[in-house]
C-alpha cells in the first residue's frame, strides 16, 4: 500500500503481511519500495485519490502490476493520474477503477470472517470509533494519519 504519511507502524502491525520498510517521511516511497523490491511489486493500492500518490504508485510496480484504486480525490476535477506511456506498455501496467470492492458479497465477507478468526485480517485494529458530534476531529485525524478508518455512531449510543 503506498500512502500519505500516517502511523504506518501501528497499520504494519494489524496487516502483517505488509512491509513497514517504506515510509513518505523519508524521500520518494517508489525509490524505497524498489530497494525492497528491484523488480517492482505486483500490486499497489490506493486510498487517497492524490495524485502524487498515485503517480508514487505506478513507479513502484513491476512486470505485469496492477495499480488499484478505491480514493476518491478531494478535488476530483483536479486530480489526474499521470501514467508513463512507454513504461506502462513496456511492463504491462494495469490501472483499475474499484467500485465498492468489486467484490461478490456472499463469497468475500465469507473469507473476510475466516481471515479475522485466524487472526490474519484484524480490521478492528484500524478502526477509531468516535461520536458523530466529533465528525471534524475523524476527518483531521485521518488526514493527519493518526487513524486509518473512522466510524462515527450517533451520540450517546
Amino acid at each position: 500500500m503506498v500512502g500519505r504519511p500516517f502511523d504506518h507502524r501501528r497499520f504494519a502491525r494489524a496487516a502483517d503481511s505488509l512491509h513497514a520498510g517504506a515510509d513518505p517521511a523519508a524521500g520518494a516511497v517508489s525509490e524505497q519500495v524498489r530497494g525492497l523490491f528491484p523488480q517492482g511489486v505486483n500490486f499497489a493500492f490506493d486510498t487517497t485519490g492524490h495524485a502524487e500518490v498515485l503517480a508514487e504508485a505506478v513507479q513502484c510496480l513491476g512486470n505485469q502490476g496492477t495499480l488499484g484504486m478505491v480514493g476518491v480525490p478531494s478535488k476530483p476535477d483536479n486530480t489526474v493520474l499521470s501514467l508513463p506511456v512507454i513504461q506502462s506498455m513496456l511492463l504491462g501496467l494495469t490501472a483499475k477503477g474499484i467500485v465498492e470492492g468489486d467484490s461478490d458479497p456472499d463469497v468475500f465477507i465469507p473469507q473476510l470472517i475466516e481471515l479475522y478468526e485466524a487472526g490474519k485480517f484484524p480490521f478492528d485494529e484500524l478502526i477509531t470509533t468516535l461520536p458523530f458530534s466529533k465528525i471534524n476531529d475523524g476527518i483531521a485525524m485521518q488526514h493527519g494519519g493518526q487513524a486509518v478508518k473512522v466510524v462515527l455512531v450517533h451520540d450517546g449510543q
